[in-house]
């Protein structure tokens, strides 16, 4: 444990957004400043390790570790973290195709999940687009592990908003340096939170397992720790979690 009492999620964040000036480039050499580090790292890949390593013209590629903090009691990942991951290459990927001047966010995902993955391992989320046309843009995305099983699968609609005038693409701002830090990003560091023990979990329903944790009786996960998630109320048949929405999460167009 960390001696110091402050979260991860209210350190203050480290990485930053992009130069507004990418906005007159095309959207695929936008991202491409991203894979190759002529951009900062954002937050959320700093807190995280999600990152961009590949993109072409309609289609990107992102890596994530599976670190101690996102595995559950069983030491294998935690499903969402899947949907985590899907989403980021699902709208790069329509992202891509736009003209300068262009942006899009998503309406919706829908992902499934396949399969698993254990602590050590990296996954990677292709996406590509389907379609896209001047008010929408459809895409998909495929999840793997390090040894190529696919363990996830997901599509999504993104709106493309309209167009804003962007003057000539002008030299980039230098990348900013950051400082020294006493300590490593968030999620290279030992974790904070606790694993359930297989007999907690062979001898409570998973209601007694939700109140225990919300009672602070049992442990609370590392992922909640890493993102600052936490439950808020459960009941038969309903939870209720919480997230704030710290600058840890910005992505890479600081949003």
């Amino acid at each position: 444990m960390r001696g110091a009492v402050v979260p991860i999620w209210e350190e203050p964040p480290r990485g930053a957004a992009a130069d507004v000036a990418l906005l007159a480039l095309p959207g695929v050499e936008q991202l491409r400043t991203f894979a190759d580090g002529r951009s900062p790292d954002p937050p959320v890949a700093r807190l995280t390790g999600r990152r961009l390593v590949d993109v072409a013209d309609g289609s990107v590629t992102y890596a994530l570790p599976v670190s101690d903090w996102l595995v559950g009691p069983k030491g294998t990942l935690h499903p969402g973290v899947l949907a985590f991951l899907a989403d980021a290459p699902l709208l790069a990927a329509v992202h891509s195709t736009l003209p300068p001047g262009t942006t899009a966010t998503t309406a919706e995902v829908s992902t499934t999940f396949l399969g698993t993955a254990a602590r050590g391992d990296e996954l990677r989320a292709h996406g590509r687009v389907i379609h896209v046309d001047t008010t929408t843009g459809l895409s998909e995305v495929r999840i793997t592990r390090r040894d190529g099983r696919l363990i996830g699968h997901g599509t999504s609609r993104a709106f493309v908003l309209p167009p804003i005038p962007v003057e000539e693409a002008p030299a980039l701002a230098a990348r900013p340096e950051e400082p020294e830090y006493p300590t490593p990003d968030p999620y290279l560091r030992a974790v904070e939170g606790g694993l359930l023990a297989p007999r907690a979990l062979d001898e409570r329903s998973g209601l007694e397992l939700l109140r225990g944790q919300l009672g602070g009786e049992l442990p609370r996960p590392p992922i909640d720790n890493l993102t600052g998630v936490q439950l808020v109320d459960v009941d038969e048949g309903r939870t209720v979690f919480a997230l704030r929405a710290s600058g840890w999460s910005a992505n890479e167009f600081g949003v």
